[in-house]
């Protein structure tokens, strides 16, 4: 049952992204269903796919596939909280969040 599942769930997937490639989580979930699962052929694929989303813009590396990527925010290894509304906002609150 769960193999006919994961076999549906890549066909979904695959579909999902000829209509529109642009979109990021069938790109997570296809790697993901495909990894998990271990189909013949699969790291070919995966690579493959992983090519396509870099194509469309989705990641900047083929090799680096993060499940939340946000393009706009500036690559370094250490970021200011307070260059953050919602650090900022917790900060602010953290009396009654504590309370």
């Amino acid at each position: 049952y769960c193999s006919l599942f994961s076999r549906a769930a890549v066909s979904y997937y695959r579909r999902s992204l000829k209509v529109d490639p642009k979109q990021r989580p069938a790109y997570i979930n296809l790697i993901g269903s495909l990894e998990r699962n271990e189909p013949t052929g699969w790291y070919n694929d995966v690579q493959d796919i992983a090519v396509a989303a870099v194509q469309n813009g989705i990641w900047y590396n083929r090799w680096q596939r993060p499940p939340h990527f946000v393009p706009t925010l500036t690559a370094k290894p250490w970021h200011n909280p307070q260059d953050f509304e919602l650090c900022r906002a917790l900060e602010k609150n953290y009396p009654t969040i504590r309370a």
